[in-house]
């Protein structure tokens, strides 16, 4: 996934398979209860910027819970991979809906339009270096108003042998099946979360774990 130089279909078709296994798998109810933390009961609006949006899959999942509970929300998504941004939009079955191919770390905080009230990453920061995460954990933190949610995945044993059963019962991709396994190594324990979140800077700062292998950090400006 992290080869931007595969064919188009290719790189569609497993990010809508990571994108509905990480909804089996406890992503969205892990990302709307960090959005749930940081959101006031009389707040009438929302702009959240979905860091690695993918197919668009939570912005869409974000828009329907904020219209659950009577709040308006706008998806900023952005995504490196072009493939991906267009099948979102493709997608899109609400204006409160945009999509970008851009880079993070190209998003200018003192740029106003750049800014959103909340900054949301789902199975992104096991991506990057460590140094590198702290440095998208920093910039994240930059450009929200409120605070960050981020979503990713325990490494732990059992999430290890266990993706190897449960991934191929959900997808017949085999990029996402190969990849699954190799994305849970590249997890998190809670401690690394913390310390990633302590050197970008962030402060009020709490990471709790949900089921089955998901990690939630939350962090409140």
């Amino acid at each position: 996934m992290d080869d931007l130089s595969l064919p188009d279909e290719t790189l569609r078709r497993t990010t809508d398979a990571v994108a509905y296994v990480n909804r089996w798998t406890g992503g969205l109810i892990a990302s709307t209860a960090g959005l749930e933390s940081l959101v006031s009961d009389d707040r009438e609006s929302l702009s959240i910027l979905d860091v690695g949006t993918g197919n668009g899959a939570m912005p869409e999942a974000f828009v329907a819970w904020g219209r659950d509970r009577g709040l308006d929300i706008e998806v900023t998504g952005i995504d490196l991979i072009e493939a991906a941004i267009d099948t979102a939009r493709d997608r899109a079955r609400s204006p409160r809906l945009t999509y970008t191919c851009r880079d993070l770390f190209e998003m200018d905080p003192e740029d106003e339009a750049d800014r959103f009230d909340i900054v949301h990453a789902a199975l992104m920061l096991h991506h990057f270096p460590d140094v590198q995460a702290t440095r998208a954990l920093r910039r994240m933190q930059q450009l929200a108003r409120i605070g960050v949610v981020v979503q990713d995945l325990h490494r732990h044993p059992l999430h290890w042998a266990g993706s190897h059963l449960v991934i191929p019962c959900l997808t017949d991709d085999e990029m996402a099946r190969h990849d699954g396994p190799i994305s849970v190594l590249r997890g998190f324990t809670r401690g690394e979360l913390e310390d990633i979140a302590h050197r970008a800077g962030l402060s009020h700062v709490s990471v709790g774990w949900h089921l089955p292998f998901r990690w939630l950090l939350v962090g409140r400006k």
